[in-house]
């Protein structure tokens, strides 16, 4: 889901609110990722921990702001999330997440690593592999 200011009124009073009462629930049901932290301080009905902040070529700032906001995860490009980025997020229990994988070696590569999440323009490509190795 993509989060911007001019739809933040719109998901506060939403359905999605009053269905998950339960903390537990949300933090597994849901995740709002976006390239702006402040965003997540207009979106006060989830938990914390249901927040990712991702970034794009900013990755120390954004890391040092994952990890101050006690966020639940955090997420950037495959190329920019080193090994020393990864455990400073997973030795506070956050999740990670890498983008713009688009073969089949950085695929590997990345899960290998033990990220959590993999994001992709190539999503159909990247399971028909998965798939071939199952």
């Amino acid at each position: 889901m993509e989060l911007r200011a001019q739809h933040i009124n719109i998901y506060k009073n939403t359905t999605l609110q009053s269905q998950h009462h339960n903390y537990e629930e949300q933090v597994l049901d849901f995740h709002i990722l976006a390239l702006d932290n402040a965003l997540f301080e207009m979106v006060d009905f989830l938990p914390r921990e249901c927040y990712m902040p991702v970034s794009q070529v900013n990755i120390k700032q954004m890391s040092k702001a994952s990890l101050e906001g006690t966020y639940g995860g955090f997420g950037g490009h495959f190329l920019l999330m080193t090994d020393e980025i990864k455990q400073r997020h997973e030795s506070i229990g956050q999740n990670i997440a890498t983008g713009f994988v688009a073969s089949r070696n950085s695929l590997f590569r990345e899960l290998n690593r033990g990220v959590d999440w993999v994001f992709s323009n190539h999503a159909v490509k990247l399971q028909e592999i998965l798939e071939r190795y199952r």
